[in-house]
């Protein structure tokens, strides 16, 4: 009995360093400093930044984002590592926001009938980069 239940025990501990070793978030490739948000696939998303990765398993995270300059990551290198495909763009006098489509993000979000995994609002010499989408005001 003691043994079984000792292996049991050992089985659990073993699933869940695979799991939160495993779990990574999507912009992480990009940045150390994301934002999550959770509870709700809208502007009512709570917003939260943590390197917790049992965060990521156990609050229901819905999205993500990070801001990064212009010097640190280019358009063009992000639309490589996540093969990004352009769906449309919005012009704004003072920034561009930009939507695409990826097979290699697991967040979607519908915008305008299109089935959209990542959105980049591009200023001057920054970037905030969301996926499926940024949550609030940018």
């Amino acid at each position: 009995m003691f043994k079984k239940g000792f292996a049991m025990f050992f089985c659990l501990l073993f699933f869940l360093f695979a799991l939160v070793y495993f779990v990574t978030p999507e912009l992480n490739e990009l940045s150390s400093k994301i934002t999550f948000y959770t509870s709700y696939s809208n502007s009512n998303a709570i917003k939260r930044n943590t390197d917790n990765k049992l965060f990521l398993i156990f609050k229901g995270v819905t999205g993500e984002s990070c801001t990064l300059t212009k010097s640190q990551v280019s358009l063009q290198q992000v639309e490589k590592e996540y093969c990004l495909k352009e769906e449309f763009i919005e012009e704004m006098p003072n920034f561009t926001i930009r939507y695409y489509s990826s097979n290699k993000l697991k967040y979607k979000k519908k915008v305008n009938g299109k089935q959209i995994s990542m959105q980049i609002v591009e200023y001057e010499k920054e970037m905030i980069i969301g996926t499926p989408i940024i949550y609030g005001s940018f």
